[in-house]
């Protein structure tokens, strides 16, 4: 005999194993899923037939998987966020350059530098450190995320 609560969790399991991770997300699809399934009931389907359809109306988990990942790569959202994180390290790179450079024209100019000086081309330096690790940071994760898309 069919049991529709054993069959959603074969179903869950195989959403998972072709990448569907999230709880919350499983959790709605499936809700849409026991509510077609109910729908297709009250119109006469017996609950295997209406359980297959409704499965099979939703799609297989890597069809699902690849469209969430789509969607979240063209998430507006997402896009603002990269750009003002592109914004922040830009600006920190300029900053820290803008310390940097006018104590090496003063050292290539060989005029002695002051303590504060050197401070502040070290705090240059240090600027443009955490720019350079960010930037990296960030065009790794792009790589990884386009890799999985």
């Amino acid at each position: 005999m069919f049991d529709l609560d054993s069959s959603i969790e074969q179903w869950r399991r195989q959403m998972m194993a072709a990448g569907v991770k999230n709880p919350e997300l499983i959790d709605e699809l499936e809700s849409h899923l026991r509510d077609d399934v109910e729908h297709r009931m009250s119109e006469g389907a017996g609950a295997a037939q209406a359980f297959e359809e409704a499965a099979r109306r939703l799609g297989p988990g890597i069809d699902l998987h690849r469209e969430f990942q789509n969607a979240k790569l063209n998430d507006p959202n997402l896009m603002k966020q990269k750009l003002r994180y592109f914004l922040a390290i830009t600006a920190a790179l300029a900053i820290g350059v803008g310390l940097i450079l006018p104590e090496i024209a003063k050292w290539r100019a060989q005029e002695p530098l002051a303590a504060s000086n050197v401070t502040l081309c070290l705090v240059g330096m240090v600027i443009v450190a955490f720019g350079v690790a960010c930037a990296t940071r960030g065009l790794v994760t792009a790589l990884k995320n386009r890799h999985k898309a």
